[in-house]
């Protein structure tokens, strides 16, 4: 897992962008350390994103 993206003063904490394999998702601080952990995207239910579409 990698971060492309980390957006600061956003309510519970960071927002990032993650690239998860050859999937990129839009995950919370505590989404963010599941993944850490090693919890899969399924498992958590996260909504793929395109990264390029990203304007955040």
């Amino acid at each position: 897992m990698r971060v492309l993206t980390t957006i600061y003063g956003v309510p519970f904490g960071p927002k990032r962008v993650v690239a998860v394999g050859e999937q990129y998702f839009r995950v919370l601080d505590m989404t963010y350390r599941q993944l850490l952990m090693g919890v899969t995207p399924d498992d958590l239910e996260l909504e793929e994103i395109d990264p390029d579409e990203e304007s955040d």
